[in-house]
């Protein structure tokens, strides 16, 4: 759905008030503001008028409200532990995975998932229901969240393949399941972030994968990986666009934390590539950079 489009038409049951825009005033009351009857894109309450309106629509339609899990969370003296082992736990017997053997890994890097043609078809139902599984473990297993996306390729016509690169994830898990995200009571508030890619990872069209995760202090905060729309002609130019979405991300929690009276000015972003720290750096564009020039001016200017 259009997101941005569907913010403009939650309605508000409060008042709110906002200055006429520049350049459209009305000449007759130069010094009046507009009541909003509906809410505006940009707007801080637009997230929760919008989440309301979608939430009332669709419960006229019969869905129900889900419910959050509250054992994934463990309160304790020093700190918070998000711990998903009881909901690993629960999904490696709905796939009858329980009594498998574990692995080390998720994935291998000799590993090559491929459409696959000529292989045997698999339940694509039970292959969807197992990656739809996976994805909301994500949320509180970042180690996972590549190869999961990986496997989310092939949803449309699974294979044996697929499927067996699907149980690997499990037997991980089996051997993983007390692993969890352990957030520290106190300690600073400095927000920092890495970024990386995996340049032509994607053996079908050779594009690369961009990952990133951030920090506030020594609390993992934000992760992603996600597989890039574009094809990058050098480890320099994967590693720019990688850092440039990390970049992105940053600026968005830089501006969250706002609300909560927490001004971030300076946040590092650490990459392991020198070419791409000194793209970053240089004022000069070169020819063969051109293509990646309004990403260039979008993280020099942050």
């Amino acid at each position: 759905m259009d997101v941005n489009c569907a913010f403009l038409y939650g309605d508000i049951d409060e008042e709110i008030y906002v200055c006429q825009p520049l350049r459209f005033e009305d000449p007759n009351f130069p010094d009046t503001v507009y009541k909003l009857d509906k809410s505006l894109y940009g707007l801080h309450q637009a997230p929760r008028i919008w989440y309301e309106t979608l939430t009332q629509y669709l419960l006229s339609k019969g869905f129900t409200r889900g419910t959050i899990d509250m054992t994934l969370f463990k309160k304790k003296s020093d700190g918070i532990l998000i711990h998903p082992e009881k909901y690993v736990q629960e999904i490696m017997q709905k796939y009858k995975m329980d009594d498998c053997s574990s692995e080390l890994s998720p994935f291998t890097a000799q590993t090559c998932l491929a459409p696959d043609e000529s292989g045997k078809s698999v339940d694509a139902h039970r292959y969807r229901s197992m990656i739809g599984s996976l994805m909301y473990l994500t949320a509180s297993r970042p180690d996972i969240a590549f190869t999961v996306g990986y496997c989310s390729r092939y949803q449309a016509n699974p294979k044996e393949s697929h499927e067996k690169a699907v149980k690997r994830i499990f037997r991980y898990l089996k051997g993983t399941r007390r692993l969890g995200l352990w957030y520290p009571k106190g300690g600073c508030f400095d927000l920092h972030a890495y970024s990386n890619s995996d340049y032509g990872g994607c053996k079908l069209d050779r594009k690369s994968v961009s990952g990133g995760c951030q920090y506030l202090g020594e609390c993992l905060v934000s992760w992603q990986s996600k597989k890039q729309t574009t094809v990058s002609l050098s480890t320099r130019e994967a590693e720019y666009t990688t850092a440039y979405s990390c970049c992105c991300q940053v600026l968005w929690i830089q501006h969250q934390m706002i609300d909560y009276s927490i001004n971030i000015l300076h946040t590092p972003i650490f990459c392991d590539n020198e070419a791409a720290i000194g793209m970053a750096k240089n004022p000069i564009h070169h020819t063969r950079t051109k293509h990646i020039e309004t990403q260039i001016h979008a993280i020099r200017d942050a």
